[in-house]
């Protein structure tokens, strides 16, 4: 996989890795196809502002511990990806824990498989108002949870 701070990630096919990226600080992953990682297919790890942290435009699918996992105040923008037919315990398509608050915006979320979460699994947020997830104008279907 990817690993690094400020970095810009554009038009690649990241595949059969152990986690497809893995990223913290300020970063720009666009225009990937992000597939069959045995990890996370991204995995944002104290991540800056939602204005300087972004996933846009890319394919996330059939990765074993979900699509996009934003942990340990985690603030990246998502917008407009393709999630579909990843596998996780908790978040199939994506998980958002320990105080992370993404935006995810206008975002296909289909076919995702968790114990907790099928298509997105948000837990041990902000209580401060303006500080917990954003999600809005997503198509989030066939998802599955089994608790």
């Amino acid at each position: 996989g990817i690993i690094g701070p400020g970095c810009i990630i554009a038009n690649n096919l990241i595949d059969n890795n152990d986690i497809g990226i893995y990223t913290s600080s300020s970063f720009s992953i666009f225009d990937n196809i992000i597939t069959n990682n045995s990890g996370n297919g991204i995995y944002c790890f104290h991540t800056t502002s939602p204005d300087s942290s972004i996933i846009k435009n890319n394919i996330i699918s059939n990765n074993h511990e979900g699509g996009i996992m934003c942990w340990s105040s985690s603030s990246p923008s998502i917008i407009g990806n393709k999630i579909s037919n990843n596998i996780s315990g908790a978040g199939g398509g994506i998980l958002c824990g320990m105080n992370s608050s993404p935006q995810i915006i206008n975002n296909i979320i289909s076919n995702n498989t968790a114990h907790d979460g099928g298509g997105i699994y948000c837990s041990n947020n902000n209580t401060s108002p303006g500080t917990n997830p954003l999600i809005r104008n997503n198509t989030i279907v066939f998802n599955f949870c089994s608790k």
